[in-house]
């Protein structure tokens, strides 16, 4: 969770460094209190590798560094990419926009868009404003309209105001672009307050009432041009500096909670047009090793980024030197690919299916009070001795000994009986017959004697489980909303168009999931195709016994942690994907959800049905399964389990150019909830897999011998 307050303070210093010889200055990220959880030893060793480090911005999560890095991409063509999120005619407001690029932007989209465009200034109306716009005045011929208002941004009434007037004007507001900024160089030994906050305020108080002016319009984006600057330093400009470091943390942080993108755009050097568009700034950067855009150039990488639909790019011609300098991979550049697009529609498909407030609060209530049953039972047993434990078992080891540490066996949950908690919780009897089993078995799981298998799936039988996975009120309430999202979707995608829709399921298991949804097509099955996938071939027979559905439906092996391309899928060949309680049990959760992307047509929908909360049954259970702590990603996860919450698995969606984010669970806070179910477009873009291929990948050394039994 991006917390973007505060962040200035990195660009910041790690400028003011440029400005004194000899000093070095480290910016280091925190997680909020994340330091009270560590040892002083801990610390220590944090303090000793900080020292040693010769990286100026460092994060530091879950006891591990991580430095920031840049990757090349190459972006399809304009031609190649077919959806794009300009409109014609559309409606769009540039704050920022009488300054160089700004005024290049509205005449593109004057000219190629026939666009209706608000150009927001500080200056006032008037002959020299006049005789800026004049420039502009000529394209109106072609079709599009262009309004001057001027508003200072620092001002959120102004804001507002150009916000009603634009809606008055012209409707609705397709996309809105932050381009506002004021360089006011001075070294910062010499800068008084006046200067330093004349370049910070229009990227931080001034961005704040933008977003607010716009944040309740349909917008199909929000862009915020943001500068390089964030990556690299120049003396003399340690304001802008911090000015920038919190745009771009803002449009970080803005990206989990609206359902439009917001795009960023760290620029860098615009040599015919801009704020620095003279010659002595082209003699400088020269000789760093950095390069003009032409205007024709800057425009074109603002739409392709645009389409790509791209959290935050830097976008600047440089020398290799440069790249190496700020950061850059010097492996080759990662090829974006599109997909064809569908006429799916989300709209208010998560308001039809909203999540009971009532009802998740009872499964969380539930599960709360059978967990301390299940600590107090395992804090009552002996403890186990780290030398007995097996490698691949230390993250669970260390996951409970962290409950052996930090809890005490509660006086009722020791009293209570297994019968009694079965019987005053009886959907959840099956997990509990499970940790009983499991919780006796757990010394001879730790130190290798015993399979996690054989406990809980024995001579391959799913007699352990079937209640877990299916004919359980919990897992039959969430399947059932899921069920309720893909009948809303292919109702509308069928108004629309008569073209077939083709539905995959990830992980489809034991088909829980499948078993709700299927009758859901009944109605319309000569025109819904579905394809049951999972990488066990075992429960693909199961599904084949299992299911007859009076459409065409497919059982197919796909392991999504592989090129979907390499086992035989095509490009873009799905409207929907299903993915029930499987993407979790990645160990590369980009990498899986890249592939869910290829397998995804433009605009296709993915609907995510995952555990969200961390329960110790399901740690004492599933939890003894190696597949279950094989995830390389600990920092987008929560601690001690694969699970993510519903912020981390919006962050990770997103990040991943998944769109229009919505949740059944949305208004209940992320603590009330066991399970959530999300629902996301595709934007379309993806990383080619012959890319991915290429670099070092642990993962595919690590054990897979029991990942089908994780998919439900």
């Amino acid at each position: 969770k991006s917390v973007p307050f505060g962040s200035e303070i990195l660009g910041l210093a790690l400028n003011i460094a440029s400005e004194r010889p000899g000093m070095k200055t480290l910016a280091l990220d925190l997680e909020s209190g994340s330091l009270r959880h560590y040892s002083s030893d801990q610390l220590k060793k944090l303090s000793g590798a900080l020292r040693g480090s010769s990286d100026r911005l460092i994060a530091f999560r879950n006891g591990a560094l991580y430095q920031r890095q840049l990757q090349h991409i190459q972006i399809p063509s304009l031609e190649k990419q077919q959806r794009p999120a300009l409109k014609q005619g559309g409606v769009y407001v540039i704050v920022g926009g009488a300054g160089g690029i700004g005024l290049a932007l509205c005449k593109h989209l004057l000219t190629q868009w026939q666009a209706r465009v608000v150009l927001v200034g500080r200056s006032p109306a008037g002959s020299e404003m006049d005789e800026r716009l004049r420039s502009l005045r000529s394209h109106r011929s072609l079709g599009g309209e262009f309004v001057y208002q001027s508003a200072d941004t620092s001002d959120l009434d102004q804001m507002n105001e150009v916000a009603r007037q634009t809606r008055q004007r012209w409707g609705t507001i397709n996309g809105v672009i932050h381009s506002a900024l004021a360089l006011a160089d001075r070294t910062f030994a010499d800068m008084d307050e006046a200067t330093f906050f004349k370049a910070l305020d229009p990227k931080t108080s001034g961005l704040l009432n933008f977003y607010q002016a716009f944040n309740a319009e349909e917008l199909d984006f929000m862009a915020l041009f943001s500068s390089m600057l964030s990556f690299t330093t120049n003396p003399g400009q340690s304001n802008y500096a911090a000015a920038c470091s919190f745009e771009d943390a803002f449009g970080s942080a803005l990206n989990s909670r609206t359902s439009y993108p917001v795009v960023t755009i760290n620029w860098g050097y615009w040599k015919e047009t801009g704020a620095v568009a003279n010659e002595r700034h082209a003699k400088l950067l020269a000789s760093r090793g950095i390069h003009g855009l032409k205007t024709s150039e800057g425009i074109v990488a603002f739409e392709q980024i645009l389409n790509a639909g791209l959290e935050q790019t830097l976008a600047l011609k440089a020398d290799p030197h440069f790249l190496e300098e700020i950061g850059a991979l010097s492996n080759r550049p990662v090829k974006l690919q599109e997909a064809t697009s569908s006429k799916c529609h989300l709209h208010s498909v998560s308001k039809q299916a909203a999540l009971s407030a009532t009802t998740v609060r009872s499964f969380k209530e539930s599960f709360d009070s059978v967990d301390q049953y299940v600590l107090s039972r395992f804090l009552n047993s002996p403890p186990i001795p780290v030398a007995q434990v097996v490698p691949e078992y230390l993250p669970l080891y260390q996951a409970l000994e962290s409950a052996r540490n930090n809890q005490s066996p509660s006086r009722n949950s020791t009293q209570d009986s297994l019968e009694s908690l079965i019987a005053r919780f009886p959907a959840l009897r099956d997990y509990l017959m499970l940790f009983d089993r499991c919780l006796g078995y757990l010394p001879n799981i730790l130190n290798g004697k015993t399979a996690a298998t054989d406990v809980i799936f024995p001579q391959g039988s799913l007699d352990w489980v079937r209640g877990i996975y299916s004919e359980n009120r919990i897992a039959d309430y969430y399947n059932s909303k899921l069920a309720l999202c893909v009948e809303r979707i292919c109702g509308e995608m069928l108004f629309d168009s008569d073209q077939p829709i083709r539905i995959l399921e990830i992980g489809a298991g034991t088909g829980s999931a499948t078993r709700f949804v299927l009758p859901t097509l009944d109605s319309i099955a000569s025109r819904v195709e579905y394809t049951y996938t999972d990488v066990s071939h075992r429960f693909l027979d199961h599904g084949r016994e299992e299911f007859h559905y009076d459409g065409k439906m497919e059982f197919k092996v796909l392991d999504i942690e592989k090129s979907p391309s390499e086992q035989g899928f095509k490009l873009g060949d799905y409207d929907i994907i299903l993915a029930s309680n499987v993407l979790h049990a990645t160990a590369d959760l980009a990498r899986a959800l890249n592939h869910v992307k290829y397998l995804a047509k433009s605009d296709g929908a993915l609907l995510l049905n995952e555990v969200t909360s961390v329960q110790w049954i399901t740690t004492m259970t599933f939890g003894l399964l190696k597949g279950w702590w094989r995830f390389l990603d600990p920092h987008k996860r929560q601690s001690h389990s694969p699970t993510l919450s519903p912020t981390q698995w919006k962050a990770a969606l997103l990040g991943s150019g998944f769109q229009s984010i919505q949740t059944l669970g949305d208004g209940l806070s992320e603590e009330m909830l066991l399970q959530e179910i999300f629902l996301a477009k595709s934007n379309g873009i993806f990383e080619s897999p012959s890319d991915r291929s290429d670099r070092s990948d642990k993962s595919d050394k690590s054990d897979k011998s029991d990942r089908s039994d994780k998919s439900d």
